[in-house]
């Protein structure tokens, strides 16, 4: 609530069904395009795993790439973007799919043209940025670009654009040379490592 406070908008709903509910296909009213899954990255850190029905883009920080399917009963986060509206999530028995065995939030990866899946990796810990260009994709917020939800303590990094921190970015495609800055949260000073994963 409010109109200052870091995670106002923030909502932990279910996928209500004993089967996968494919997020693609809820529908949103007011809520972002992005859901969000805090799942263990190792034994001493938990993450949130992200997923853009908007541009099909997911992480994969603890694991493999995270897909439009949530697991039966999975608890996510969603935001309902502006201050002060209402926002709603419709599901329907139409919107619930059958994956096979082991699959559901993860998957393997989704080629797309122009996109960078760049790692921090700090000991067994991980955080991610995934910078993606696209010709619907504008370079201001719009649905292909996916809020940071940050974790203070961790060493993590983000893109920004208008000041809101992000782990999806998806930007217009252009024939210019493009430059994107990232900022980096460091607690600690120590060594490390940077990956171009794809």
């Amino acid at each position: 609530t409010g109109t200052t406070q870091q995670f106002r908008g923030c909502h932990l709903v279910s996928n209500p069904y004993p089967s996968y509910l494919d997020w693609d296909a809820v529908t949103k009213t007011n809520v972002s395009t992005t859901m969000y899954v805090r799942t263990a990255s190792n034994s001493s850190i938990d993450v949130l795993e992200t997923y853009n029905s908007y541009n099909g883009q997911g992480t994969n920080i603890s694991g493999p790439t995270m897909t439009k399917y949530i697991a039966p009963m999975q608890g996510f986060w969603v935001k309902v973007e502006t201050d002060g509206q209402t926002g709603s999530l419709t599901m329907n028995n139409s919107m619930r799919s059958h994956q096979s065995s082991g699959s559901g939030l993860r998957s393997s990866a989704i080629d797309f043209p122009a996109y960078l899946r760049f790692n921090m990796l700090d000991g067994e810990n991980k955080d991610q940025v995934i910078l993606l260009m696209s010709p619907d994709a504008t370079m201001s917020l719009d649905n292909f670009d996916s809020e940071k939800m940050s974790a203070s303590g961790y060493a993590q990094f983000y893109s920004t654009v208008n000041a809101t921190k992000l782990v999806i970015n998806g930007m217009k495609n252009v024939k210019a040379k493009t430059s994107v800055p990232l900022t980096l949260v460091m607690p600690t000073s120590k060594s490390y490592t940077f990956q171009a994963e794809e």
